[in-house]
């Protein structure tokens, strides 16, 4: 910035600031405006207008979806889209092109101080050439701009003519004509609104009508009514599955027919839009078996309707396939797609239920870790399972049949070898029973399944197993787009799922890391489910996104295991107006106790606003100050209490002891925009506290008797004090247990004392001995006592391992009434 002395040398001077060219001004140079101009030129660079980094945002797909081997055009809404360089699809055989980008209309202003917003969207339009070959089903969108990757919306990709509803269409003689088969995209606009479309149909058609409504992320509560031409109701249906409408119907005469889409409770409006399917559709019902063993080959029976003679599939199941369930759907001779159906995919032997085994006496043998593929077939039917296990032995029985679309919602029951029930179970997971026992004894157990309702069929098969626990985990992250400013961090939290009993830490990092950008590299330890990671950018990384990837590696028994997450894509924006710095690396924090974090608050270019700060990633049960930085200031102090209090009763509960990550976040506005900053990770460490403390009641009140106002008789020789003491019997007592939690191996003594007591109000003295939990003291109210709440506490005094430790009570409050 040019300074005083720098105006003085431009104004005595005829040369300019090159050092090889010299300018003579051959007129008198109007010196008063250069340094006018100057002087406005520094004002200017001082006055630098702060701008907020926006986010885009997603928030609509209009239309939802396009046929395959097609080339639409569809409108993408949301905000901060009006820099968009690249729409990024979830199949290569998408290819998504920005056509026109209409920007929401902005306001300015000359001064400072006031910054309007106008409530539009801005609006992408986009050509979508969708492949031949592109799979069926649901895809995912986002948009790319400088600032950063959108959130996904999804996309459906269909193989029926796509038909948009036209309005007005709410009676049978205004109804939309279409041709089979078709989906249909509507909304149901406004309360009360109905949509008609009129079809024609030939003589035992099997028409399925499939709307998708809330599963797609609508409002509507969908209700589907088919008509004759004439208006007579054929058939009629609200509810299915996931409270979307569904309806099967043979046409039992050549002609025209109208069905009807309306909300159950007559509402409407944009969020009640809805995909409406109607076609003789090809539905897969039930499979059998439900899954198979990784590097097998299975014939494979399939129920269903419309499927044009297709009832069983040869399955060839590759050894390096993946564990777990994938989808499959099935194309009909008439290029038509099924609905997506799950099928399991595991490591173990498998084998099919043999019947008659629905009896105790003909049960079907089944080995540890071995896979039962059964039906219950006919209603009623029950299927009985001997295993022999040993004494101590530990076994995780798990049933599944709702998780692969089967209509079971089975009950286990286990009987030991003298047929006495031993433990059972409905639901574990959805319908799916799931149990976990240590068998006391050996010898051979019986495992029977039965439907809660009786019920049985081609629908309701299942597939048992009988393991011991295989400790795993998985790992997953919160959000899939993260942004970091250049110097500054991001924070990224991480969730472990352990599974079957893993215990052992586990270590994360992040791979495909762009030059410059770094990540902390952090260990969750074995009690632990949660994380906080962070991603620094330095001040010279490129400005660009990438995706990578979260890894999460641990070992079991000699034993590495990787797991990984979900692609995250990150953005590196330019530099924030603000910039949060922690004085400590670290901060150990006593259960009950108290510990401060010291931040700092380094502000950039012209950023003068508040901030808001939170501490992020704090266990439960700790609690934080979360003060604001207010404008003129740059330092804030945050206390952080390893102490909550619940119920009324004010029950102390303490935070696990363990080590923790912790970010602290500070946020602002900007132009009406939210604007947040964190600071990098640190380690919190919570240490155990040798004992807590709880008083019971921690109400008491006093009725005292309306004072005297008249003199007492003073007793000759007594000071004031002792005049009050040896003139006054307690006129109220009570009975306040105290309650000592002791923690790790503390038996000591605690010596109790009162807290914040005024005067008039004394407590027994009462300690809780050595090995013992509580202490009820006596509580004396004197007539000296003022008409009022008081609030006290109780203090206990230990000596831990040499060294002497406090511990106080929840607040008791003492009510005195008169």
């Amino acid at each position: 910035m040019l300074t005083g002395s720098w105006l003085q040398i431009l104004a005595n001077s005829r040369y300019s600031l090159s050092s090889n060219r010299t300018v003579i001004f051959p007129v008198p140079f109007p010196w008063h405006y250069f340094r006018l101009g100057c002087f406005l030129f520094i004002l200017g660079l001082s006055t630098t207008r702060i701008s907020a980094q926006e986010s885009p945002q997603l928030i609509s797909v209009l239309p939802l979806a396009g046929q395959r081997d097609t080339e639409i055009v569809i409108r993408l809404s949301g905000k901060f889209l009006r820099d968009a360089t690249q729409i990024l699809t979830s199949s290569e055989q998408i290819v998504a092109t920005i056509e026109k980008v209409k920007r929401n209309p902005t306001v300015s202003f000359s001064g400072q101080g006031l910054v309007a917003e106008i409530p539009n969207q801005d609006e992408l339009t986009v050509n979508l050439l969708i492949d031949a070959n592109s799979p069926v089903g649901t895809h995912m969108l986002r948009v790319v701009t400088p600032r950063g990757v959108s959130n996904a919306l999804q996309f459906i990709v269909s193989d029926l003519p796509e038909f948009t509803e036209i309005e007005p269409n709410p009676e049978i003689d205004s109804a939309n004509s279409i041709s089979l088969p078709a989906t249909i995209n509507g909304t149901i606009e406004a309360p009360g609104d109905v949509d008609s479309f009129k079809f024609w149909a030939k003589k035992d058609q099997h028409l399925i009508f499939d709307l998708s409504a809330i599963s797609i992320g609508s409002k509507l509560d969908s209700i589907l009514t088919i008509y004759s031409e004439k208006g007579e109701v054929l058939g009629q249906n609200d509810t299915s599955t996931s409270l979307d409408a569904n309806i099967e119907f043979k046409i039992v005469a050549d002609g025209n027919y109208v069905l009807q889409v309306k909300d159950l409770r007559y509402r409407g409006g944009k969020q009640f839009f809805y995909r409406l399917s109607i076609g003789e559709l090809p539905r897969v019902d039930a499979i059998f078996p439900l899954g198979g063993k990784a590097g097998s080959e299975n014939t494979i029976a399939l129920t269903g309707r419309n499927l044009k003679g297709v009832n069983s599939m040869q399955l060839s199941i590759s050894p390096s396939a993946p564990i777990g369930i994938q989808q499959f759907r099935v194309t009909t001779s008439d290029d038509l797609s099924s609905n997506e159906f799950p099928f399991s995919i595991n490591a173990y032997n498998e084998i099919l239920e043999t019947e008659p085994n629905n009896v105790s006496a003909m049960s079907n043998s089944l080995l540890p870790s071995q896979i039962v593929n059964g039906l219950i077939d006919p209603a009623k039917d029950l299927d009985y399972y001997k295993i022999e296990v040993k004494s101590k032995e530990r076994l995780l029985i798990e049933l599944t049949a709702d998780r692969l679309n089967s209509q079971l919602d089975a009950v286990v029951q286990i009987f030991d070898p003298k047929g006495d029930l031993v433990v059972d179970n409905d639901d574990a997971i959805g319908s799916d029973a799931i149990i976990d026992h240590t068998f006391s004894t050996s010898g051979e157990y019986v495992i029977e399944i039965r439907d809660i309702n009786g019920r049985g069929g081609k629908t309701y098969g299942y597939r048992l197993q009988a393991r011991p626990l295989t400790p795993d985990f998985l790992v997953s992250v919160d959000t899939d787009t993260l942004r970091v400013n250049r110097r500054s961090c991001t924070i990224l939290p991480v969730s472990l799922m352990r599974i079957d009993g893993f215990d052992q830490a586990v270590q994360l990092s992040v791979l495909n890391l762009p030059p410059r950008i770094t990540a902390s590299k952090i260990i969750i330890e074995p009690s632990q489910n949660r994380a906080l990671l962070s991603l620094s950018a330095d001040k010279t990384a490129e400005l660009n996104w990438t995706t990578v990837i979260l890894s999460a590696t641990s070992n079991l028994a000699g034993d590495r295991m990787v797991r990984k997450s979900r692609p995250i894509y990150l953005t590196v924006i330019d530099t924030a107006p603000f910039r949060l710095t922690l004085a400590e690396l670290s901060v150990n924090l006593l259960q009950t106790k108290s510990a401060k974090l010291h931040l700092k608050l380094e502000r950039q270019s012209n950023f003068t606003g508040p901030v808001k700060l939170s501490v992020i990633g704090l266990p439960t049960n700790v609690i934080s100050s979360d003060p604001t930085i207010t404008s003129g200031h740059n330092q804030a102090v945050i206390s952080l209490r390893g102490i909550n209090f619940v119920a009324r009763e004010l029950f102390p509960v303490v935070p696990a002891k363990g080590r923790y990550t912790i970010s602290v976040s500070g946020s602002t506005t900007i132009d009406n925009q939210p604007v947040t900053q964190s600071s990098t990770i640190i380690v919190l460490a919570i240490d155990e506290a040798p004992f807590t403390l709880t008083a019971t009641p921690v109400i008491q009140s006093f009725v005292l008797p309306i004072k005297d106002e008249s003199q007492p008789e003073q007793i000759e020789g007594l000071e004031e004090v002792e005049q009050i003491t040896t003139q006054t019997e307690p006129v109220g007592t009570a009975i306040i247990e105290i309650i000592a939690t002791r923690q790790g191996n503390f038996t000591g003594t605690i010596d109790l004392s009162p807290v914040n007591f005024p005067d008039g109000l004394s407590v027994s003295n009462v300690d809780i001995q050595d090995q013992e939990d509580k202490a009820s003291l006596t509580f004396s109210a004197y007539s000296q006592l003022e008409t009022k709440t008081y609030k006290v506490k109780i203090s206990g005094h230990a000596m831990v391992n040499g060294q002497p430790f406090i511990q106080e009570s929840p607040e008791i409050t003492i009510k005195i009434i008169r």
